[in-house]
């Protein structure tokens, strides 16, 4: 079963995505800040990490680097509600890390990580 980690510092929105993962089947853990999150990589790593951009003590795209830092390559999908130019050509320029907008519907995500797992773009 693949595994995904979600962080992002809003609980609600944390886990309104994991039950959407969940119940596609896959095995979901949540942290609420970038720190936690590279905790817990560090435990065991990910299959998938789907993060938000704006976090308290490390940002999405910090905790991207420390992860690749480590040579773990998880596929991200980077969730964000603020349009970055910088953010976005970093995103782009980083093998399996993907740029979305915030709102991502439930059934989007789902199938972003569904065509992400089967390899399709």
């Amino acid at each position: 079963m693949q595994r995904i980690l979600i962080v992002d510092d809003h609980a609600h929105i944390v886990r309104v995505m994991a039950n959407a993962l969940k119940r596609a089947g896959y095995d979901v853990t949540c942290a609420s800040n970038g720190a936690q999150a590279f905790e817990l990589f560090s435990e065991q790593p990910f299959d998938m990490l789907i993060s938000d951009m704006e976090m308290p003590l490390l940002n999405g795209r910090q905790l991207v680097e420390q992860i690749h830092e480590q040579s773990w390559a998880p596929f991200v999908l980077l969730i964000s509600g603020r349009i970055d130019s910088q953010l976005t050509q970093w995103a782009e320029s980083v093998e399996r890390v993907e740029f979305h907008m915030k709102p991502v519907s439930l059934s989007r995500l789902t199938e972003l990580v569904q065509q992400r797992f089967a390899g399709t773009p």
